[in-house]
């Protein structure tokens, strides 16, 4: 739990954003009922923030920040810029954001809990679009998770995202078959790939919850995860070397 001193609560940088970003939206949305009412264009096109902060390292390595008390020597500042991102800037989107989904409420996705549909609404995520804009990356899905405590796994097959169980067996060498068990992997349409570190795979069998591939040669200990339509799964621990076999 943060610390506090003078009243001040300590805080990381991904929950601080998490709680600028929800006040920038609903930012914009003011300014859209103004633009509509008015007649006229109106945006908010980006913020920049200078704070005065106190910072300190946590025994697990994570960096937490404090806002300087006024009139509290800090020599650190902290300076933020946030801008809209193009289009073009973000990658490993999977599809397109108006492909379905517009307009439906976080209760319509598959046992979602009221405990989970109040934390995503605190990051101003209020239906299933808003959720899959949240987590367009890879990084972005993570960092959802870390905030909200949402398994991974769970925002990935509400989001129709590739994701991967387990693989069997855990270990083995080059040339053996193993047996990835996953969800949403769909079938076969030849622009997926398996890979172990940077090696790809040779796929025997593809279904939408099991692929069947031959170990590459030159793996090491790395992880597997899968390309599906331009999506990346999540990652897998391979340990090479160990023999067995399916």
């Amino acid at each position: 739990m943060p610390e506090e001193s003078k009243g001040n609560s300590e805080w990381r940088l991904g929950d601080f954003l998490n709680a600028v970003t929800a006040e920038v939206d609903r930012a914009q949305d003011a300014l859209s009922l103004k633009s509509f009412a008015r007649g006229m264009s109106m945006s908010l096109q980006g913020l920049s923030l200078d704070l005065a902060v106190q910072v300190r390292v946590d025994d697990r390595g994570q960096p937490l920040f404090r806002s300087a008390e006024p009139g509290e020597p800090c020599a650190t500042i902290l300076k933020l810029q946030l801008r809209e991102a193009p289009e073009n800037q973000l990658e490993d989107a999977r599809k397109r954001l108006d492909d379905g989904g517009l307009g439906l409420p976080l209760a319509a996705l598959p046992e979602i809990t009221p405990q989970q549909i109040a934390t995503l609404q605190g990051l101003s995520t209020f239906t299933v679009d808003d959720l899959r804009r949240l987590c367009r990356t890879p990084a972005s899905l993570a960092e959802v998770n870390r905030s909200t405590g949402i398994p991974e796994l769970l925002l990935r097959r509400w989001l129709g995202l590739p994701y991967l169980l387990r693989i069997v067996p855990p270990a083995g060498r080059p040339g053996q078959t193993a047996a990835i068990e996953g969800g949403n992997l769909g079938g076969r349409t030849g622009g997926e790939s398996i890979f172990f570190g940077q090696e790809a795979a040779t796929v025997l069998a593809w279904e939408e919850t099991r692929i069947l591939v031959e170990i590459p040669a030159g793996t090491s200990t790395e992880p597997v995860y899968a390309w599906i339509d331009g999506a990346r799964s999540n990652v897998l621990s391979w340990a090479p070397g160990t023999p067995g076999c399916r």
